[in-house]
């Protein structure tokens, strides 16, 4: 203790030297972290396993374009029936894969059975999109209704041909495009009874789709391989691309919504709730214009390539398709009553999967006062506030754009995203941590200088607590090269709190506790005490001692 009294000063200097040493370490190192945090250490399988899955390309199915089958084409329900466009409703679960197609019965037609010897099969593939006619082979076929007939003779007639068939989930209410495969009729002729009675029969394979109501799942007639679909379509293999930014999975891409014809009006107060509308309808907004009309859709049809979209919800560009369809001119001429045409365009169509009346608003006289249109960009919805604010600066740029040459009927266009809220709201926990630490050490001096009314202990707590918040710091950055992010901001803050408990109780009991006298004692010599004194005649001897 006297050696620390005599070097308290070289002391306290050497460990405000390292403090300083290790705040400059960690604000050298310190990274941002992005995405959403990460729960598992980085050998934990499920960290581990990512950097394998990023080595392989994604599954990719094509897109059918819905432009090639617009809404008002003629379906067939009828699923045998030689049509290009099909439809039916569907239910259950996933039925087969790509590469066993489990095969019904559809409508209660002949199957394999006593009553009949010769047959005329005509089978139907159902697939997702990527499933083409040269997937499909003769012998696939053979070797499923030989295994049906066992004995009969199969006459197989030209390849295959392709139709788009529309599923209608009736659990969720989803639509869906699939690819069906209309196989030519196929005759199984028994030998032993060839001028005999043919019977027809119907069967639907399914290759991992939800069968059509239509089909008989009481009992399967087998499966049907395809070999050549499975390799083409279900193998996963190493990712080969030319491309600097490969697509990212749906479910991290980030939306944004153009909107046009609606200005925001309320505002958001620090506590309760705002009494104020949010937001009202622009008199400006006229898409009857002409002109109005080929400007927003030419927003839709020819984006910017920085804005990297990979998919618009526009339903300017159905209902274009549709009022052309109708022999009509486009734009629409101001002598057809746009808002009677686009009232009842949204009533019936759907843009994507969605039904077009959700991006419009109509007034009560059926007049359209605003819309938006939602686009699907690739940029990652968790990449953090630096990714999130550059795409925001892009659609800032673009709409100021957009707006300066726009007509006054179609001016006003603003852009919205989940993104642009969560980017902002962490570049603001992250800028703010300095003047938040700085608040939280300047309450730690106010409630220490209240307790002791002394400035000199209330400096010394604040620096303590300090350094043990640069500690902290040091410890995420540099032992455990942690990334910075809103987590480990708010646990640096809260941190605060519980180091200055400990601090604020010792200073106050310093600070109480007060010495009035000092004496000092000389040394005495010990009294030599008798080998077999018992503990009972000690406390006795001192008492006397004392007393006396």
């Amino acid at each position: 203790p006297k050696a620390i009294e005599r070097f308290k000063y070289p002391l306290v200097l050497l460990f405000l030297g390292i403090t300083g040493l290790q705040a400059y370490l960690a604000v050298s190192n310190m990274e941002q972290a992005t995405g959403i945090p990460q729960t598992f250490p980085d050998w934990h399988n499920q960290e581990a396993g990512k950097k394998y899955e990023d080595l392989f390309a994604p599954f990719e199915w094509r897109t059918i374009d819905r432009n090639t089958y617009p809404e008002y084409f003629l379906k067939c329900s009828k699923l045998f029936r030689a049509c290009p466009f099909h439809r039916c409703e569907t239910h259950g679960d996933r039925v087969g894969n790509l590469s066993s197609c489990e095969c019904f019965s559809h409508d209660s037609t002949a199957v394999p059975s006593a009553d009949c010897t010769n047959y005329q099969v005509q089978t139907r593939v159902v697939g997702r999109d990527g499933l083409e006619t040269q997937h499909f082979l003769s012998s696939d076929l053979e070797e499923h209704l030989q295994k049906l007939f066992p004995g009969g003779t199969l006459q197989v007639s030209a390849r295959a041909s392709a139709s788009v068939l529309e599923t209608l989930h009736c659990d969720p209410g989803q639509e869906d495009l699939k690819v069906m495969l209309q196989v030519p009729d196929v005759v199984v002729i028994n030998a032993n009874a060839a001028n005999a009675a043919t019977c027809l029969m119907q069967e639907i394979c399914y290759c991992g789709v939800q069968p059509c109501e239509s089909s008989d799942r009481g009992a399967s007639l087998g499966h049907v391989r395809l070999d050549g679909a499975s390799q083409a379509l279900s193998a996963r293999r190493l990712a080969v691309t030319t491309t600097s930014e490969p697509l990212l999975p749906p479910e991290v891409q980030a939306d944004v919504l153009v909107v046009f014809g609606m200005v925001v009006t309320g505002t958001n107060p620090l506590l309760g709730v705002s009494k104020d509308e949010p937001y009202g309808f622009s008199s400006d907004f006229r898409l009857e214009d002409p002109w109005a009309q080929r400007r927003s859709l030419d927003l839709c049809v020819n984006p910017p390539e920085e804005l990297k979209i990979i998919s618009l919800n526009c339903w300017l560009v159905g209902f274009r398709s549709w009022w052309i369809a109708q022999n009509e001119e486009w734009p629409v001429r101001p002598n057809k009553d746009f808002h009677a045409q686009a009232y009842s365009y949204a009533q019936r169509m759907k843009t994507g999967s969605f039904q077009t009346t959700d991006f419009l608003w109509f007034d009560d006289n059926r007049k359209l006062i605003a819309m938006y249109v939602q686009a699907y960009t690739n940029v990652n919805r968790l990449g953090g506030s630096a990714v999130g604010l550059d795409a925001m600066k892009k659609w800032d740029r673009f709409l100021a754009e957009f707006n300066s040459q726009a007509e006054a009927s179609i001016k006003g266009a603003w852009h919205a995203s989940r993104l642009w809220s969560m980017s902002e709201a962490e570049k603001v926990i992250l800028d703010s941590t300095l003047i938040t630490l700085c608040i939280s050490l300047g309450c730690v001096f106010l409630g220490v200088l209240v307790f002791t009314r002394s400035t000199h202990l209330a400096i010394i707590v604040m620096t303590i607590v300090m350094t043990i918040v640069i500690g902290l710091l040091f410890f995420m950055v540099i032992i455990m090269k942690w990334s910075i992010g809103a987590i480990e901001v708010l646990s640096l803050i809260v941190f605060v709190g519980f180091a200055v408990d400990y601090c604020l109780h010792l200073s106050h009991k310093y600070h109480s506790c007060h010495i009035t006298d000092v004496e000092e004692i000389d040394e005495v010599e010990e009294e030599e005490v008798p080998e077999n004194e018992t503990m009972a005649q000690r406390i006795g001897r001192k008492s006397m001692s004392m007393a006396g």
